[in-house]
């Protein structure tokens, strides 16, 4: 009878990496997503008086439509008094969504209205403040909002920082250096305060009104921020519609000629003595008392939007009890982003962060100057850049659902070659006033690559949201600022050039930090399998 080998007591055993593995592999959730994809196995045992017909099982193919049969039942329960009460609730905490959105509203058709204007009536004052500005909402929204916040509460923050801007607003009445600058630095800090007020009462509302509504919290966040976005980009259009037609009024408005404006565009010289008579007419300084009706007009927004945050806007309970606290510096965000720094993952996502900042610099402070103005006039800004503001507003409320549809990789992709083109398109257009409808459409585009970045960068920041907000602040605001500061040192065509650049990079690190688990899996295989090759020789 044949005696079976006894395996040699020295054999070695070899460990191969899994990714599949239900405890160790990186691809472990993989098999638990395909068995989510047969919903007749679904958990519906909690529906008790719901009859699924062979025609609705294509329906509920749909794990959303699961997932909403489930929370009507639940809610479906709820009777007396309880559901009263969570009703109630429910449309309180909506209403103060409405509220917040409504006051920031007001405070940004001014705020943005008034900053699209900055470079082409103040020159390089407008740009030097606003430089200021965001270099103060940069470095603030390190550590100054989290102290607001533990000392004053989200409700007494806001109604300080839009306090803050009326100061600013002030000021520009009396547009000089001493007056703007300090302004400027003084509105930087309360701009990262009022942001970061606003993402935490979000944040604390609608996980409140997830855990009522019994649905995720992460899908009720992102529902509510949608809301606020679309409402807050609106400013972007009233503000541009209020100031275009003041100024239009006041200027009066010509047609332009149909020929190429040879100095303007990619081609414009900061030196108006350069320039052609026409476009020097069209950037002339603006009659002393439509400026203030501008301002006044703006100023009266900022004070609208303080009264309705002062009068309707509910505190948060949250807010009584932090006050009750010994009010501290915390850096815990600035040692996030320090920390960040030595990590490859959000390292890769700085370069695209900083380029969404220097796209907003370039549309705001030169596009508007170069292009706008200086071949259709000052009075037009508005008008072209309400184009941007609504193109924005829409691809912010669309581009959430399109990533659910086709996932992130496509959006970036689509913003990516849009504003490649755009600018390749910036550098060889020989401008034309006459060719009216291009400066919209340009505008146009600009504002849903715009969008693309507004809503999808913050979906990659991390997973504590205040925190990667305000991380997403501080290089964004950066960005804004490196963007017009590059802007007194180099012309229009070298600002794009390196503007294009600098989107290759950002690309090219976001495609890194989609494959980056992949990458890494396989190198750590590659390098396992060599060193086990190597120990088995």
């Amino acid at each position: 009878m044949d005696v079976p080998p006894i395996a040699s007591d020295n054999a070695q055993r070899i460990y191969v990496y899994d990714p599949y593995c239900p405890v160790h592999g990186s691809r472990r959730r993989v098999n638990r997503r395909l068995h989510m994809h047969n919903l007749e196995e679904f958990h519906l045992a909690s529906i008790d008086q719901v009859d699924i017909s062979n025609d609705a099982i294509t329906m509920l193919y749909s794990q959303a439509y699961a997932a909403k049969v489930l929370r009507k039942h639940k809610r479906a329960l709820l009777t007396g008094m309880e559901k009263f009460r969570k009703d109630k609730t429910r449309h309180k905490i909506k209403v103060n969504l409405w509220i917040i959105s409504l006051a920031f509203l007001f405070l940004f058709t001014a705020f943005h209205g008034l900053q699209n204007l900055q470079t082409s009536i103040n020159g390089r004052l407008g740009s030097d403040h606003l430089s200021v500005f965001y270099i103060s909402v940069s470095i603030s929204s390190l550590f100054v909002p989290t102290f607001m916040l533990n000392r004053l509460g989200c409700k007494m923050t806001l109604i300080t920082s839009a306090g803050i801007y009326m100061i600013y607003m002030l000021s520009n009445f009396l547009p000089k250096y001493y007056s703007l600058v300090p302004a400027a630095i003084l509105t930087g800090a309360a701009g990262s305060c009022l942001w970061a007020a606003k993402c935490a009462y979000i944040l604390e509302t609608a996980t409140k009104y997830a855990a009522l509504n019994i649905e995720a919290p992460n899908v009720v966040i992102v529902r509510f921020f949608g809301y606020f976005f679309m409402v807050l980009h609106l400013g972007q259009v009233i503000g541009n519609i209020l100031s275009s037609l003041i100024l239009t009024t006041g200027l009066g408005y010509n047609k332009p000629e149909d020929r190429v404006e040879k100095t303007c565009g990619y081609l414009f010289q900061e030196n108006l003595s350069l320039l052609s008579e026409q476009a020097a007419k069209n950037l002339r300084q603006l009659p002393s008392h439509i400026y203030l009706s501008v301002c006044g007009v703006y100023f009266c927004c900022t004070v609208i939007a303080l009264m309705i945050i002062m009068s309707f806007l509910n505190s948060l309970r949250k807010d009584e009890e932090e006050r009750k606290k010994a009010p501290l510096f915390s850096f815990e965000i600035m040692t996030t982003m320090l920390r960040n720094l030595t990590k490859p993952k959000p390292l890769l996502l700085v370069p695209l962060t900083i380029f969404n900042g220097i796209e907003q610099a370039f549309i705001v402070g030169l596009f508007t100057k170069a292009y706008v103005a200086c071949g259709l006039g000052i009075s037009q800004i508005g008008f072209v850049m309400t184009s941007f503001g609504v193109a924005d507003a829409i691809c912010s409320l669309v581009f959430g659902p399109l990533m659910k549809l086709f996932g992130r990789m496509p959006l970036f992709v689509f913003g990516a070659v849009i504003n490649m083109l755009t600018i390749m398109t910036l550098l060889i257009w020989p401008l034309n006033p006459g060719d009216t409808a291009l400066f919209y459409a340009i505008a146009g585009v600009w504002g849903m690559a715009d969008g693309v970045w507004n809503t999808q960068i913050n979906v990659l920041s991390g997973k504590n949201l205040e925190a990667a907000f305000a991380i997403y602040r501080f290089w964004e605001s950066l960005g804004f600022a490196s963007g017009l500061m590059l802007s007194r040192f180099s012309n229009i065509a070298q600002f794009l050039n390196i503007s294009f650049v600098i989107l290759l990079v950002g690309i090219f690190g976001y495609a890194g930090l989609e494959f980056y688990d992949e990458i890494s899996v396989n190198y750590f295989i590659f390098k396992n399998f060599n060193f086990i090759n190597f120990m088995l020789r």
